[in-house]
């Protein structure tokens, strides 16, 4: 076998530095944002409510010592859902803090186990959020994500045959960040 010319091997190193400098360049820049999801200032000790497509959080934001803190709890939209839906089979939620640009600063994100959806409790959390650096000049913003697998019953079977009349329903619903490249 021959070797390759050096003007070949020069232009295969070349377009591996290209590929990797890109590859560096763009994880650089790759962040989260929110810029496209409902947001409230941040604001300490006081009720709040955020109305997303198909949760409603009512919420309280605290400061600690060395984080921040959001408890509350989120209702599903009514009107939102089908009438058929009575269970959450898997319940995301996630909480947001951003900069006024929607650049997120810090977020945390809980799984709650598989539970009877009941509408006038909902789902309550209790998150920290511990941001790392505080963002472009200007205001704080808190916002939410979710994502909902909601089902008629806990015992959701797959579908077993083409009939579509032994298929079990299921809704899903999710709003959450966007990375941005």
């Amino acid at each position: 076998m021959k070797d390759s010319p050096p003007q070949a091997k020069i232009h295969l190193f070349g377009l591996g530095l290209l590929a990797a400098l890109f590859v560096f360049f763009c994880t650089g820049c790759a962040y989260q944002t929110v810029a496209h999801l409902k947001r409230n200032p941040w604001q300490l000790q006081q009720k709040q409510t955020l109305e997303m497509k198909y949760l409603t959080f009512h919420y309280a934001c605290s400061q600690e010592t060395d984080s921040l803190r959001v408890q509350g709890f989120a209702l599903v939209r009514p009107d939102t859902v089908p009438e058929w839906v009575g269970y959450a089979k898997d319940v995301w939620l996630g909480a947001y803090l951003s900069d006024r640009r929607g650049s997120v600063l810090a977020k945390d994100l809980i799984i709650l186990k598989p539970q009877k959806l009941d509408k006038q409790k909902g789902f309550s959390f209790d998150v920290k959020l511990e941001p790392q650096d505080m963002g472009s000049p200007g205001p704080l913003f808190l916002t939410f994500g979710y994502r909902l697998v909601l089902t008629a019953d806990p015992e959701l079977q797959p579908k077993s045959s083409p009939d579509r009349e032994t298929e079990k329903p299921v809704f899903f619903a999710s709003e959450s960040s966007l990375l941005n490249l």
